[in-house]
């Protein structure tokens, strides 16, 4: 009698490479898969920002001296720097140029 490799249906008989490996693993950690869901949102938010900006009606490099409080050094009108519903990351001092 001969030893002959005897191998199921469909499984390959080779061993899993290096990259199959890692993939296989990132696939079962819950916590690195959210990790990379976060980073491909983050990516595709930093590649559509041009379009985003277009549709809000927003331009970070006009000056707004109306959103300024002039009596008060400059400074953003309204709470928090000047955050609101129209701009969510306030405006900047001194030339009101949007966050």
């Amino acid at each position: 009698m001969t030893a002959e490799l005897v191998t199921e249906v469909g499984v390959s008989s080779e061993a899993p490479t290096r990259a199959r490996q890692v993939r296989q693993r990132l696939l079962a950690d819950r916590m690195a898969m959210a990790g990379v869901v976060v980073a491909l949102l983050m990516i595709v938010a930093a590649i559509a920002a041009p379009l985003l900006i277009h549709l809000e009606g927003q331009d970070a490099t006009s000056y707004r001296p109306e959103l300024l409080d002039s009596a008060r050094g400059g400074v953003p009108r309204g709470a928090f720097g000047g955050a609101s519903g129209a701009h969510w990351l306030g405006v900047e001092p001194t030339t009101g140029r949007d966050l």
